[in-house]
């Protein structure tokens, strides 16, 4: 999920442990509590995973099926923060710009379409 982190009061986020990625920063970003289910972290120790890089990729299809062929673009963030949310789902947050790049190299529009 992507904010305008120019404008952080706008949305629904609480910082539970770190802080909300920079700015202008395309290398950092916050992850939800979804994510630290998912990887077997306790919702009482966010601070844990504060620090550790993700491998991020957004695939592309290059036909109608898997067989057609994928090309994918990696990405390597930081986590720098872990946020509750309401503003919609997924389990990490990224700046804007950074959401909508990684829209547009699968294909996708703004609304996932």
């Amino acid at each position: 999920m992507g904010i305008d982190l120019r404008h952080p009061d706008a949305f629904p986020v609480s910082v539970l442990a770190g802080r909300l990625p920079a700015t202008e920063a395309a290398r950092e970003v916050a992850v939800t509590a979804d994510y630290l289910a998912r990887v077997g972290v306790d919702r009482r120790e966010p601070v844990s995973v504060l620090g550790t890089t993700l491998q991020l990729g957004a695939p592309r299809f290059l036909g109608s099926s898997f067989s057609d062929g994928v090309l994918a673009r990696w990405t390597k963030a930081t986590i720098v923060g872990v946020v509750a949310q309401e503003a919609g789902s997924g389990e990490i947050l990224a700046s804007t710009p950074e959401v909508l790049a990684a829209q547009a190299f699968e294909g996708l529009g703004p609304n996932g379409r």
